[in-house]
């Protein structure tokens, strides 16, 4: 344990103190440093199985659902999210990048949307609202286990 002085009143007072105890003062809190909690990309087969399977009869057939799903692939790929401690970051495209990030403190609602089949297949669409928006900033459809990222992100919130 160090002594300090406090920056309002000037006296001397521990660094391990909440607040000074003369003037009330309260000590900024130390900094945590952000770990990652969390990467996912949308899951192709959970969140399509009929145009998976579709897709997997067609190379068989003609060849042409290789394509389809090399670019049904390469789309789950190049869209991520990224849960840390601190904040929620959503990236996607392969050559021009768009990132949409909000601060947990900032988080004002966060909405779980599964249908029945999305319920069946443990998939769904995650929306975040921050206070600056009137709408979901974020949306990530085909979210594998979207229940439990929810619950993650409602942890760290302020």
């Amino acid at each position: 344990m160090a002594l300090m002085n406090c920056p309002e009143c000037n006296k001397q007072i521990s660094d391990q103190a909440a607040s000074c105890p003369n003037c009330g003062w309260v000590l900024p809190k130390k900094q945590i440093p952000e770990e990652v909690l969390l990467i996912a990309n949308p899951s192709m087969f959970r969140s399509n199985p009929i145009g998976f399977i579709f897709s997997v009869i067609l190379i068989a057939a003609f060849g042409a659902g290789l394509v389809i799903l090399f670019i049904w692939w390469l789309k789950c790929k190049t869209r991520t999210i990224t849960v840390t401690n601190k904040r929620t970051t959503v990236r996607e495209g392969l050559i021009s990048k768009n990132t949409s990030e909000i601060l947990h403190s900032h988080i004002r609602n966060i909405q779980v949307i599964q249908g029945v089949f999305d319920r069946i297949f443990g998939v769904g669409t995650l929306a975040i609202s921050s206070a600056a928006q009137s709408d979901m900033e974020i949306s990530f459809s085909g979210l594998a286990h979207p229940d439990e990222i929810k619950s993650m992100i409602d942890e760290h919130r302020a």
